[in-house]
């Protein structure tokens, strides 16, 4: 054995085998996993029980549709057609109002079926107008879909208020008379050549696009409350004109 160091220079080690030749650690090819993307190609999620399309009011409104007491009581329930790559486990979400945590959440347990619906208790729905999407995170690639944010209208209270009085077949929340004439005051057909005012008083939850239905023996007048009617701090009145009047057996009621 040479008693010379090595020469830090030298490519041979003793026994004059080159360095290239000694066993190394094996190391796999690098696999980098792709970050996971976000796109905005989601179906916003829609309600499984008929809304109220909002696009169609006679007064324009900030939100898409409108759900009432009906949609959201005992819960909601909300539809999600089925996205695309759809698998076993894929994480779908719906966010009410907070955009950050989702007010209702689940797994796809089948892909069976040609919708994924997610059930809401009407303790957690917000009133007035929310903001809403939907959201899906895809087993392995953890890619994310999202929905368009959409804006709804959720309105859960009564028109008047609660009824004070239920023996009566009124609602004590809801008053209406016609102008110039008393309670229990004769009309005739003189009386109605121009139609009649009906003098509506403000009600409690009242709101533009409300709808009033004005029943003069049997025959119905509609009245769509306007912005400024709502925003109001007196009565308003609604027009019935005379051909819902001067028929046979119409007058007096």
């Amino acid at each position: 054995m040479s008693d010379t160091p090595l020469d830090p220079e030298n490519n041979s080690i003793s026994g004059g085998l080159p360095a290239a030749s000694l066993p190394v650690p094996y190391q796999s090819p690098s696999l980098e996993r792709p970050e996971p993307r976000r796109i905005e190609d989601l179906d916003h999620p829609y309600s499984a029980f008929p809304w109220v399309d909002l696009q169609l009011a006679a007064h324009p409104e900030n939100a898409a549709y409108g759900l009432g007491i009906r949609h959201v009581r005992p819960y909601a329930l909300f539809v999600f057609e089925n996205w695309q790559n759809l698998n076993f486990l894929d994480y779908f979400a719906f966010y009410l109002e907070d955009l950050t945590f989702p007010v209702a959440e689940d797994y796809v347990w089948s892909s069976a079926n040609p919708q994924q619906y997610l059930a809401i208790p009407s303790e957690f729905i917000p009133e007035g107008e929310v903001s809403s999407y939907g959201r899906v995170i895809r087993i392995g690639s953890g890619n994310e879909s999202t929905s368009p944010v959409r804006t709804l209208l959720i309105k859960t209270d009564r028109p008047g208020g609660v009824d004070k009085d239920p023996g009566i077949p009124w609602h004590t929340g809801l008053v209406m008379r016609v102008e110039g004439f008393p309670e229990g005051s004769n009309i005739g057909a003189g009386d109605v050549v121009g139609g009649l005012w009906c003098l509506i008083d403000l009600y409690e939850h009242i709101r533009q696009n409300d709808v009033i239905e004005l029943s003069w023996d049997g025959e119905f007048v509609q009245h769509t409350v306007s912005p400024a009617e709502a925003a109001g701090q007196d009565r308003f009145g609604s027009l019935c004109p005379n051909r819902s009047l001067i028929r046979e057996g119409n007058l007096g009621k």
